[in-house]
């Protein structure tokens, strides 16, 4: 199984990469499911968890994208679940948002790794919770997620987003914004409350 897998391999010295089954959120608002965390427990199910972390070495790590290549297809398939509540994807899409994600054009990106996760934890929900802090605090934001909320904010003057970019707007400075403008411009226009949410909910996350 995963779990004792996992546990033998760190014993034996090696490293393990983990990430959640869908990857980044696609609108943005990403969160550690603690279903991973319970996961890391099966192999000694009597051990505390606390003491699994210890044992486990788990260390947060944030990568940032500056523009995600995907980002019109996960702004179509947003729009349709929040329009009719589901979304079919039509044949080769999963294959395209494979070649576009790893071939195509992403800006800068960064990769941050957090401390070592340390602390009395209780539940697998506190790990979550901590591991989520380590990754948010490290995650770099660009100035097209800054915009994105702007603009949001601009169309929207009962939203989160207004309170939200009122107490940054004065710390933020954005110098171009006409390459933000072209990219969402490529986004068909009934997506692109979509496409400006997943850019602007990192911030607010």
């Amino acid at each position: 199984e995963s779990s004792r897998y996992i546990h033998e391999s760190i014993s034996d010295g090696n490293s393990i990469w983990i990430a959640q089954a869908e990857g980044r959120a696609k609108n943005g608002l990403d969160v550690t499911d603690p279903a991973i965390i319970k996961m890391f427990a099966l192999a000694n199910r009597k051990a505390p968890i606390s003491d699994i972390v210890q044992e486990l070495a788990i260390v947060p790590v944030s990568i940032s994208y500056e523009y995600d290549p995907c980002d019109y297809l996960k702004a179509k398939e947003l729009s349709a679940v929040a329009k009719e509540g589901s979304y079919q994807k039509p044949p080769g899409e999963d294959l395209l948002s494979l070649v576009k994600g790893l071939g195509e054009f992403k800006g800068k990106v960064y990769l941050r790794f957090g401390e070592r996760l340390q602390g009395d934890f209780q539940s697998p929900e506190e790990v979550a919770n901590a591991l989520d802090h380590q990754i948010l605090e490290n995650y770099q934001l660009y100035e097209v997620n800054y915009w994105a909320l702007s603009q949001l904010a601009r169309e929207d003057q009962t939203s989160d987003y207004v309170s939200c970019w009122r107490a940054l707007k004065s710390t933020v400075s954005i110098e171009d914004s006409q390459p933000f403008e072209d990219r969402l411009s490529a986004c068909p226009e009934a997506h692109r409350r979509q496409w400006l949410e997943m850019y602007a909910n990192p911030v607010v996350n």
